[in-house]
């Protein structure tokens, strides 16, 4: 049987780590930033045009593996998160089942309830 040992809190700490990450590094890539990058090689007239129109050419070439990388962070950001909080809901479902069992095998003595979990006896 498969065992989950997920720490909630240290979920929450890489998730901040991811986050505070991406806030850092996606507005460099900003086509505000690109723009600015572009401009700034105009000063040479036609003898730097060519770069900006390298450069130009790159950004619009990589353009849909940023929004890739933007769109799998926050997939993953939202998905984790939401793992954990299911985690976290069915270990307390789980627990209060078991607490329900638990009271109803002390009285009347049935525990084949914890046979599929492996129950052993006492």
């Amino acid at each position: 049987m498969a065992e989950w040992q997920i720490n909630p809190g240290g979920v929450k700490t890489v998730l901040t780590a991811v986050i505070g990450a991406e806030s850092e590094v996606l507005p460099t890539v900003s086509a505000e930033n690109v723009a600015g990058v572009l401009s700034a090689l105009a000063w040479g007239g036609e003898w730097t045009a060519c770069v900006g129109s390298a450069v130009q050419g790159l950004v619009t070439d990589q353009q849909a593996s940023v929004d890739t990388i933007c769109q799998t962070i926050s997939a993953g950001v939202t998905g984790v998160s939401n793992a954990t909080l299911a985690y976290e809901a069915g270990q307390t479902a789980m627990a209060a089942s078991f607490q329900s069992e638990m009271m109803a095998s002390a009285e009347d003595g049935d525990f084949s309830f914890f046979d599929q979990y492996g129950y052993q006896g006492a």
